[in-house]
């Protein structure tokens, strides 16, 4: 089931069976909007969350991809409102050094802001966002006022 939301300049997609298994931003809302208490809620959440209402999401999800994407998405789920860390950071503590698979797997996180890669970055700069540049750096300073690339 899918179900569409606006906030602000902003569609999000929820997918969910019994829980929310996927959040993607699009650029319309689709015909087969179902909305219920599940993907409510999780709007709800988001909404606040992007308001800066709320730091940590309480949502069940589930993760869907392979085994090593979902190592890396359990890694991201780690990672503290208003921090940062880096590609290989998260190598390091997954005792791998594929930082590229693990740029990727950021890359196709079916989760968008409930899973934050949005939170990564590269050792240069930014690295990147599936939703580009503009949206990552928005979100950093939503929830460090002090943040600055």
């Amino acid at each position: 089931m899918r179900a569409y939301y606006k906030k602000d300049d902003l569609i999000f997609e929820i997918g969910y069976e019994d829980i929310v298994n996927e959040i993607k931003l699009v650029e319309k809302v689709e015909k087969d909007n179902k909305p219920s208490l599940v993907s409510d809620y999780a709007f709800r959440e988001i909404t606040l969350y992007l308001d800066g209402k709320l730091k940590k999401f309480s949502f069940p999800i589930k993760l869907k991809g392979t085994d090593f994407q979902k190592r890396v998405w359990e890694k991201l789920l780690e990672i503290p409102y208003g921090k940062t860390i880096t590609y290989k950071e998260i190598g390091q503590s997954l005792d791998s050094k594929a930082y590229r698979a693990i740029g990727s797997a950021c890359g196709k996180n079916p989760l968008v802001i409930r899973v934050p890669c949005h939170r990564v970055l590269s050792q240069k700069g930014l690295g990147g966002y599936l939703y580009g540049l503009d949206l990552k750096r928005k979100l950093l300073k939503l929830e460090n006022k002090n943040f600055y690339i």
